[in-house]
């Protein structure tokens, strides 16, 4: 919590983005590129500082709330469990593609040669 807290003061009242541009030597950027992007990783090291100093007061002084969190995030989500049955034709249009399954075939065919043509012709400029 000390080191966060240091860390915040240092980042809030001490820092000075164009002496981290020089030490940098991001001077080949543009002035108003360079003072963004160094304002803009200062801002993420502000928010990583204070989510640091969260957890460690929590820590400090509430390691069951820590743990609690600990084992939510150790729980182990199966992949099958979450997609199990997610590929079963449930739609009437995928009952009558299965059902017949050559006109399907020559319906996809057939629009797919459609948007070949179309982009034939656009790409050759032709309206």
């Amino acid at each position: 919590m000390i080191g966060g807290a240091y860390a915040l003061y240092g980042l809030l009242t001490q820092f000075d983005t164009r002496a981290v541009i020089f030490s940098l030597r991001l001077q080949f950027l543009r002035g108003d590129f360079a003072s963004w992007l160094i304002e803009s990783t200062r801002w993420v090291l502000i928010a990583g500082n204070l989510t640091a100093f969260a957890v460690g007061f929590a820590l400090a002084f509430a390691p069951a709330t820590v743990e609690a969190l600990e084992a939510g995030g150790s729980r182990w989500f199966s992949e099958r469990q979450i997609t199990k049955g997610s590929d079963d034709l449930r739609t009437p249009l995928d009952r009558r593609v299965a059902a017949n399954p050559r006109a399907s075939g020559l319906i996809i065919a057939f629009f797919g040669l459609v948007l070949i043509g179309a982009f034939t012709l656009i790409l050759l400029g032709i309206r």
